[in-house]
């Protein structure tokens, strides 16, 4: 009975501790660098998913905009997850997707 106390309070705190990780927030990240002569801004917002085209995820801003960005790091794909990012406009692309302002990630962090 004791044996069977303990393994079960081990599973139990190895499946919480396990839980636990993966839904800690990612690490702030470096994700493009910003060119001499480039302009980048803050948004502050909200990564969406979007059920269209296939699926993809985008960045809705406090600002009430959409921003769809070309190269959100896989750690920040989750949604609702707040987020603060540094980015600039990519005016030189299109995407199918059709949400908002294509954006490229400078830096990304959760808030």
């Amino acid at each position: 009975m004791t044996v069977r106390v303990v393994m079960l309070a081990l599973a139990i705190t190895t499946g919480a501790a396990a839980c636990r990780s993966a839904l800690a927030p990612p690490p702030p990240m470096d994700v493009s660098p910003l060119l001499p002569g480039e302009t980048a801004f803050v948004v502050a917002g909200n990564v969406r998913y979007i059920p269209l085209e296939g699926g993809f995820f985008a960045i809705v801003g406090t600002d009430g905009k959409t921003y769809d960005p070309i190269n959100l790091p896989a750690e920040y794909r989750r949604d609702g997850l707040p987020v603060k990012a540094t980015v600039k406009v990519r005016s030189d692309m299109v995407s199918v997707h059709m949400v908002g302002t294509i954006v490229e990630i400078v830096r990304i962090e959760s808030r």
